[in-house]
């Protein structure tokens, strides 16, 4: 597409999963339940699903392990939006915009 940066259009999971961080970070029972609400139910994750794909975007520099401190409960693993990360989301917003104004358009 001409002007964007993003080469090949991003899985819709991967693409809710890093618009759930871009609010805060967040571990990953409250990434999959923000998924869950943002997506009307339609995306559920398993634990498994949600880690491999954290894993991969974490592999892509698009998400990053932080530090963080719980009162109570055990330590878990929170992820953050990087820079490159939250910079490539925004251009998929922006291919996900152009298509959704098509599809208005072009479908009664």
């Amino acid at each position: 597409m001409r002007g964007s940066k993003v080469p090949v259009p991003m899985e819709i999971c991967r693409f809710y999963i890093m618009l759930a961080l871009s609010k805060e970070p967040m571990h990953g029972y409250a990434i999959a339940e923000q998924v869950l609400g943002d997506s009307l139910g339609s995306l559920y994750f398993r634990s498994s699903t949600l880690s491999r794909m954290l894993r991969d975007l974490e592999g892509r520099g698009w998400v990053e392990r932080v530090p963080a401190y719980f009162s109570e409960g055990p330590a878990r693993i929170t992820y953050a939006l990087t820079d490159s990360g939250r910079k490539y989301v925004k251009a998929e917003a922006g291919n996900l915009w152009h298509a959704t104004g098509l599809a208005r358009r072009r479908l009664p």
